[in-house]
């Protein structure tokens, strides 16, 4: 591999000169010199040579210094396991500041907790990409997709709080609409794959249309690039709402079946953890309960997710719950091979000038000067 491959031009380019050069000699005629040249002694190859090598060798090396190859050297290292997180967010009308029952009347805001907690466990995350989504009657995502800069997820997650000038601006409807939520997370992990793998905008139009179905069971449409591949690996929902499952979305007249939907994220190897504030376990469907924790099998262990029932005026209950999903997704170091690429540009140029060096000393000492006439 070189780095200016270009810079070989130089070589003709060089040689073409010395042609020209060559061809403007000037020279003058005289008598015929070959008894005289048969009575000067025969110059040694050394001194008819070496000092035109030399300078052809040295223009050679530093042509190849401007060209620069590059080779690899295989190296081994230690780093920390990062996962694809995403944060999604219920901020529907259930979510605002109200005054608690009883003679205190203080105001309690579930979407501060909640936020509050976020904050937290985003903290314990510094190696993970994550990206954020709030949701109502309809999803959006709040930060630039996957990002590591934890800062602005902070202030993202400010932004969102309820009574912001930005939350004003990003009204997203009273109702819980918690298909297209997971809709927006599974197209966001679809963006995020590499572009020969990455399903084309009708392939995920097909598939969203498949989960369009009131049937509970049923197949869904997978991609040609998708199929019989786990990418979900290392990729994470945090699914935070206080709303019961409809199981259907009526978003855009569309009816999205949500467990058809988190099946597919399951297919796909994408854990959920789903946060259920002020919700007792009893009162859960247990079908929802099945498709994200059922394992039938030692794959699907692998994204058997967890359904968490927290109160959720409480921060304590709140951080309770994040600080068992960072000790169930905690991460360690593993071994990476990865190459090194090096170039060689020091190299040649040192050699270079070594060879320049001896170009000129055997070019003007007296015993390495070829003998003329």
């Amino acid at each position: 591999m070189f780095q200016y491959p270009i810079a070989f031009l130089l070589l003709p380019l060089f040689f073409f000169l010395l042609w020209l050069k060559s061809r403007k000699k000037e020279s003058v005629g005289f008598p015929n010199l070959t008894t005289l040249k048969e009575k000067i002694p025969q110059a040694s190859w050394c001194k008819r040579y070496l000092v035109p090598l030399l300078g052809v060798i040295t223009i050679s090396l530093f042509v190849m210094a401007l060209v620069n190859p590059n080779y690899s050297v295989e190296k081994v290292r230690e780093v920390k396991e990062t996962r694809l997180m995403i944060k999604v967010q219920d901020l529907s009308g259930s979510m605002e500041p109200y005054r608690s029952p009883g003679p205190d009347r203080r105001v309690i805001c579930k979407a501060d907790v909640a936020l509050e907690g976020a904050k937290r466990f985003i903290d314990l995350r510094p190696h993970d990409y994550i990206a954020l989504i709030a949701f109502a009657s309809y999803a959006k995502l709040v930060t630039p997709g996957f990002i590591t800069d934890h800062k602005l997820i902070q202030k993202k997650l400010n932004d969102i709080r309820p009574g912001t000038e930005c939350n004003k601006h990003m009204y997203l409807g009273d109702s819980t609409d918690a298909a297209e939520a997971f809709w927006l997370s599974l197209s966001l992990f679809l963006n995020s794959l590499p572009s020969n793998e990455r399903p084309s905008l009708g392939e995920i139009m097909d598939m969203r249309v498949s989960l369009m179905s009131s049937e509970e069971g049923g197949d869904f449409y997978i991609p040609p690039s998708l199929r019989g591949k786990d990418f979900g690996k290392g990729r994470i929902v945090i699914f935070y709402t206080d709303g019961q499952f409809d199981f259907y979305s009526y978003a855009y007249t569309e009816r999205l079946n949500v467990l058809k939907l988190i099946r597919l994220m399951r297919h796909f190897g994408i854990k959920i953890y789903l946060l259920l504030a002020d919700t007792k376990l009893k009162d859960i469907d247990a079908r929802l309960i099945n498709t994200i924790t059922l394992a039938r099998n030692k794959e699907e262990l692998k994204t058997a997710g967890k359904v968490f029932t927290l109160q959720g005026d409480d921060l304590s209950s709140v951080n309770t719950v994040y600080d068992q999903i960072n000790e169930l997704e905690k991460t360690k170091l593993v071994v990476e091979n990865y190459n090194e690429i090096k170039g060689t540009r020091q190299i040649l140029t040192l050699a270079g000038i070594v060879f320049l060096l001896g170009y000129f000393f055997f070019k003007y000492h007296n015993r390495f000067r070829r003998p003329e006439l």
